[in-house]
């Protein structure tokens, strides 16, 4: 969805902490560049932790918009992720 949404010139970056739901969201990048007639994928997923953005190579100023579906509800130190946040928009 957030492919199609920010258009084949956009760019998605997803991360997650654990290899496996990586390897499962990354055998959908094809299907969704296909399916949505982009000549390359718009979309790349990094594992790493939302407390250490930088460590998952998320540069400074870099994102527009951020989106969470939760994991910050799970993470113990609300307020490193905040500041990891900011750090990375523009």
């Amino acid at each position: 969805m957030l492919s199609h949404l920010v258009g084949e010139k956009g760019h998605v970056t997803g991360i997650d902490m654990t290899e496996n739901l990586l390897v499962v969201a990354r055998t959908y990048i094809d299907y969704h560049t296909h399916e949505y007639g982009y000549k390359t994928p718009n979309i790349s997923f990094v594992q790493g932790y939302i407390e250490a953005l930088a460590e998952a190579g998320m540069k400074e100023n870099s994102y527009d918009a951020l989106i969470s579906n939760g994991a910050l509800n799970l993470c113990p130190d609300k307020k490193q992720v905040l500041q990891e946040a900011y750090r990375v928009l523009k």
